[in-house]
């Protein structure tokens, strides 16, 4: 567990440092879903649409965790 939590810190220290940055993001996306965090990943999704709006992967997995969400 202290492998998780480490691995979140350093990914929200990046992002606080680093707010836009689509890597980081995707991690972040990655690493809630994986975890089963299903609203913080849908957050992270689209804030990383935001970032890369044209990706249709996003907005593929936006749609899907909304679905999943309702």
């Amino acid at each position: 567990m202290g492998k998780f939590e480490n691995a979140e810190t350093v990914l929200s220290e990046g992002l606080s440092r680093h707010p836009e940055d689509p890597g980081l993001l995707n991690a972040m996306v990655f690493f809630t879903l994986q975890q089963g965090r299903m609203r913080e990943t849908l957050d992270y999704a689209r804030r990383l649409q935001r970032v890369a709006p044209g990706d249709p992967q996003v907005r593929s997995l936006i749609r899907d965790l909304e679905q999943r969400l309702n």
